[in-house]
């Protein structure tokens, strides 16, 4: 099988397999794949001898000039997202990763996504710099795309129209989580600033049922607060630690103070 725009090995087994049945019959090959993407409900999973399993991202597109997918299961995975390959003569777009099979992530396909200045340095001034940085912001969501297999959507998406699915391996044991149940612990919101960090903002602390004041909990810091909470991280906490699944504690949800400047804060 050959591969365009791209000198990335394919790694999958289905997608081997998918090359093979091109060169037979293109349109019963792009049937099949489609079926098996459904029944995969999303990425292809695919075990591996050292018991991690191999997760193919496959996405189909015409007429466009680039895809990526967004996720943390790649190592350094930034705001441009991980570039897939065009599988040749066809309108798939994929691309492979190792993950281990107990892991739950997110992640967003994006057709022709703006591009990002690769230098560091010019890469910090653009994005600090407001009149560059809301277009790029705004042409970054416009170039979202839904997974058409992938019927379990990342709850609370801040985004007016959310395109960001939730990928479960096979052996991640997410907490359960209620969107209709009432919040039984608090959540304040105050605002604070920090000496070698500029301007106030707002933070939310997640307090747990029978909190009392001066009581000695665990706690604990989420970055990106402001995602976090609008994503309920705190329900699924509130959930969790009335049913025991976790000890009580304190988070503190940390929000950034403009939509760029966590790259000069972290």
């Amino acid at each position: 099988m050959t591969v365009s725009d791209s000198t990335a090995p394919v790694l999958s087994p289905r997608l081997d397999k998918f090359g093979h049945d091109l060169a037979m019959d293109k349109t019963a090959a792009c049937t099949a794949l489609r079926t098996d993407l459904e029944a995969a409900g999303g990425p292809l999973i695919e075990p591996l001898p050292d018991g991690n399993v191999l997760v193919t991202f496959v996405f189909e597109a015409a007429g466009v000039e680039r895809v990526s997918v967004s996720c943390q299961l790649w190592p350094g995975d930034g705001m441009a997202g991980t570039s897939l390959s065009k599988l040749a003569d066809t309108d798939f777009w994929y691309a492979s990763v190792v993950a281990d099979p107990r892991v739950s992530v997110a992640y967003e396909y994006r057709v022709d996504p703006p591009e990002l200045p690769a230098e560091a340095g010019e890469l910090l001034a653009f994005l600090g710099d407001m009149e560059r940085a809301i277009p790029f912001f705004i042409a970054m969501v416009a170039a979202a795309r839904h997974d058409p297999y992938n019927k379990v959507i990342l709850p609370g998406h801040p985004f007016v129209n959310p395109k960001s699915h939730v990928l479960n391996l096979p052996k991640s044991e997410a907490l359960a989580y209620d969107p209709d149940a009432d919040l039984v612990g608090e959540i304040r919101t105050v605002t604070m600033s920090a000496p070698s960090l500029p301007g106030e903002r707002p933070v939310d602390i997640y307090l747990p049922p029978g909190f009392r004041e001066g009581e000695r909990l665990p706690l604990v810091i989420v970055l990106d607060g402001e995602l976090l909470v609008a994503g309920q991280l705190h329900a699924l906490l509130d959930q969790a630690i009335q049913r025991g699944d976790l000890p009580p504690m304190v988070a503190v949800f940390w929000s950034n103070l403009s939509p760029t400047s966590r790259m000069t804060e972290y």
